[in-house]
């Protein structure tokens, strides 16, 4: 079997955390997704531990080399986001799941020995949410997963599709409803979205993280894949190799529908959204509260600071002072 190896990864272990404030509590930090911490690091010189995990087993790898049908050439991956086992942490543990064995693990951050493990019934493809003492996570087998986030007990588990339907599914049995997306956690609401083809049935839902009770549900006719992103007033959904799509966070009713090239990466900073890549390598930047695009650009993925833009390309990483 393939493995991968898990180093402390921000050393969070030993030297640079001392409170619950230097947490990362999800995927990219918060519900932007700016991937941006106020907390200072500090690293050994040495390793301070290790642990062997089943390597990731994606969802979509190589693309075809063409596309007949879109006129494309060289067509690049978009969907990657399950391409890694995104870990999360606190100042004492730090959790991941697993797209390989259905396992979302808790390790101890001092020592990286394993606390515990939770198993769904299918793969697990995005980093898990921690939020008042709990751990939020989605599952291909159409469930979302509420369990204590020091010992893994199910709290709750709801599930989106309107059936416990399976198929057969990127090497798999999966429910024809995956959740294929990285949950939002806030204000006591956890969003998710599942499903991939709109023909069979997509839904975003709003649940209640106290008991997965629902606060809303509604049916989309595009394909939700990636983190989801949030505002105070909207939930932002990457829909893979289509644009992305807002709801309004409080009735889940269709908001917007942005500009740009496709891709399920997207970072939302000061009012913008920033998604991608297309096939051509590059991010696009909307608007959120106006119609239009803003500018389209080089590049395969963006983190953000108050003050600096870092962003990755093909030949490196450049931070730009937006002030």
């Amino acid at each position: 079997m393939n493995f991968i190896r898990l180093v402390s990864f921000l050393a969070l272990a030993s030297t640079a955390v001392a409170d619950d404030s230097a947490a990362w509590p999800s995927y990219r930090a918060g519900m932007g997704r700016a991937g941006y911490s106020n907390q200072a690091l500090s690293f050994s010189a040495t390793e301070t531990w290790r642990r062997d995990l089943p390597a990731p087993s994606p969802a979509w790898t190589t693309p075809a080399r063409r596309s007949y049908w879109q006129q494309l050439e060289g067509i690049q991956p978009r969907v990657t986001g399950d391409w890694a086992n995104h870990p999360i942490a606190d100042a004492s543990r730090v959790w991941l799941g697993s797209s390989a064995d259905d396992t979302v693990r808790c390790l101890d951050a001092q020592t990286g020995k394993l606390q515990w493990s939770f198993v769904a019934d299918g793969p697990v493809r995005y980093a898990p949410v921690l939020a008042d003492g709990r751990l939020f996570f989605g599952s291909d087998d159409g469930s979302v997963y509420c369990v204590e986030a020091a010992t893994g007990r199910l709290v709750w588990r709801e599930r989106l599709g309107p059936r416990d339907w399976r198929i057969p599914g990127n090497g798999r049995m999966i429910s024809l409803w995956p959740v294929r997306t990285g949950l939002v956690v806030d204000a006591g609401v956890v969003y998710a979205a599942a499903g991939l083809y709109p023909s069979q049935g997509v839904h975003a839902a709003a649940l209640s993280s106290t008991d997965g009770s629902t606060v809303w549900r509604q049916k989309l006719d595009v394909s939700p894949q990636g983190y989801l992103l949030a505002s105070q007033t909207m939930l932002f959904i990457p829909t893979g190799r289509g644009n992305p799509i807002g709801l309004d966070r409080n009735t889940g009713r269709l908001a917007k529908t942005f500009a740009g090239a496709g891709g399920a990466f997207a970072v939302l900073l000061e009012g913008e959204l920033f998604s991608g890549t297309g096939n051509d390598g590059t991010l696009t930047a909307n608007p959120v509260k106006s119609s239009g695009s803003l500018a389209t650009f080089k590049g395969n993925a963006l983190a953000a600071s108050p003050r600096h833009s870092f962003l990755l390309d093909e030949n490196g990483v450049r931070a730009i002072d937006r002030q």
